[in-house]
């Protein structure tokens, strides 16, 4: 064998390896990213088996950062500390959805997303009446006690019917 023969045998391993090993970490990629926070565990009712009250929503993508998580963990703490009796009782629910997959998906156009958002829902007679996206979560994210209570004060505005 001449030594181009060689180098070309070398060059053909080293991509055959390189794709192998972007194939396996591709593979496990999702796994990784899927392992949710105990938020994310929450058991999700059907969409359309909605009780009145008021629904705060996540929704995520497959990819998540670290500010994408943080929102999550965020809301879902302001959520849990405050209306803790709320969400047992059920009028308030604590809802989180992965839009990428393909049941979700439908929320994207719902609610008019373009990245992951917190979304504070009204529901009276078993349909929504209102709806906000609560955008000032990316804006409040280095501040955990402002982006709560900002988080409370919407939700509470919607308790209230006030407008939000």
């Amino acid at each position: 064998m001449n030594t181009k023969n060689v180098i070309r045998v070398l060059l053909l391993v080293f991509v055959v390896a390189s794709a192998a090993t972007l194939l396996l970490k591709k593979s496990e990629e999702p796994a990784a990213q899927e392992t949710a926070t105990a938020a994310t565990k929450a058991v999700q009712a059907a969409p359309d088996a909605l009780q009145d009250g008021i629904v705060v929503y996540y929704f995520y993508t497959t990819r998540r950062c670290m500010s994408c998580k943080k929102i999550e963990a965020f809301t879902a703490e302001a959520v849990k500390t405050t209306f803790a009796k709320e969400l047992a009782s059920g009028s308030i629910q604590w809802k989180t959805f992965n839009v990428d997959e393909p049941q979700n998906k439908h929320y994207l156009k719902d609610y008019e997303l373009f990245t992951k958002s917190v979304i504070v829902s009204e529901i009276k007679g078993g349909k929504e009446a209102r709806w906000k996206n609560l955008e000032d979560v990316w804006e409040l994210l280095g501040d955990p006690g402002k982006f709560q209570q900002y988080v409370v004060k919407e939700i509470e505005a919607y308790r209230g019917g006030g407008n939000g």
